[in-house]
């Protein structure tokens, strides 16, 4: 792991908190607050955990892996689109905030994830 995603997200991180069906999010915080109430947890149910992952759009198992993240562990994936930092030359990566309604590090999530995955940050 390198600090680029933990670089990326510092300098941009209203612009990718602020990049999903809500706006107006200030922090984490805030965001793992507005997400959790408006987006069908059950009851009593909050995202807990939040990373910004650096993906790569173009390997073949993109969809399933984040697929698997999202429904599988009920995370909530914030897709910002397009961003260039330098692991894909001229077409860039994707960067996402993923909420997770659970405790999960980042070996485990490197585990659902193992392919598509170039570098995250734990924001909280």
């Amino acid at each position: 792991m390198t600090d680029i995603a933990k670089n990326e997200y510092t300098k941009n991180s209203l612009e990718y908190l602020n990049a999903g069906d809500f706006r107006d999010i200030e922090n984490i915080n805030d965001c793992l607050s507005v997400y959790s109430e408006g987006t069908g947890l059950k009851d009593g149910e909050s995202y807990l955990v939040a990373y910004f992952l650096i993906l790569n759009p173009d390997h073949p198992n993109y969809d399933q892996e984040l697929t698997r993240l999202e429904c599988d562990f009920g995370a909530w994936s914030i897709h910002f689109g397009t961003i260039h930092t330098g692991f894909i030359e001229g077409e860039g990566e994707v960067g996402r905030v993923v909420l997770i309604p659970k405790e999960m590090s980042e070996g485990e999530l490197r585990q659902i994830m193992p392919s598509i995955i170039f570098d995250l940050y734990r924001i909280k």
